[in-house]
């Protein structure tokens, strides 16, 4: 196992460590790929073995105010990329149909930093997009939580799959678009991972909704 992740380090450090912006490498999580790998093992040992043998002999634990405040936090983070987000993206007269990554180090570029992931161009509509969505769902949660008596119906639960299904098919055509421009240049690779990121998601959402909801009417 550990020649394996050694093998895949390096070839992450020959192949695409190359392609990564200068301006990213004090990055806690783009320093190595080591770090994100071992992340996933920690979380992958916590939820098979860690977290069920630390449960056995014990009663679910009453965790009802860490929710509450865990939901608040997310919604108040999110708001804050969306609100800052549009305002970069109307600041800097971003495009829809290409948006090339700006390499340049200034204010502005280090601010969308601070906002996503991502550095700057038309990858910051997906921190704006995807924050948005997830202020929708975790008001939702909030609710639920909150008012367990009072829960949503289906109706509610319906539209958020599909306002996540619109979200993935806004992204997926803000991605391919710049590639099929010969004029514009982009990112290419990142460009070709996200859309087949998010039409597998538009597949998983969708066979959810037709299995989900379809199968619901029909028992009604």
């Amino acid at each position: 196992m550990a020649q394996l992740v050694r093998w895949v380090a390096d070839q992450y450090d020959e192949v695409l460590a190359k392609r990564v912006d200068p301006r990213s490498q004090d990055w806690l999580l783009a320093r190595s790929i080591l770090v994100p790998l071992t992340i996933i093992a920690l979380y992958l040992l916590t939820v098979t073995r860690w977290g069920p043998r630390f449960m056995r002999d014990r009663e679910p634990l009453k965790i009802r105010h860490l929710i509450v405040a865990y939901n608040i936090s997310n919604i108040a983070a999110c708001c804050y990329v969306v609100y800052h987000g549009c305002a970069q993206w109307h600041k800097m007269k971003y495009s829809f149909l290409c948006q090339p990554v700006d390499m340049r180090d200034t204010e502005d570029n280090r601010r969308n930093n601070s906002l996503v992931f991502f550095l700057d161009g038309g990858f910051i509509l997906l921190g704006i997009i995807n924050c948005f969505v997830h202020i929708v769902m975790y008001s939702y949660y909030l609710y639920t939580v909150l008012f367990p008596r009072q829960r949503p119906g289906l109706g509610v639960k319906k539209s958020l799959t599909l306002l996540q299904l619109i979200q993935f098919a806004i992204l997926l055509v803000h991605t391919i678009l710049p590639c099929v421009q010969r004029s514009c240049e982009v990112q290419n690779f990142l460009s070709f991972v996200l859309s087949v990121q998010y039409t597998f998601m538009i597949v998983m959402f969708s066979d959810f909704y037709m299995k989900t909801y379809s199968s619901s009417q029909k028992s009604k």
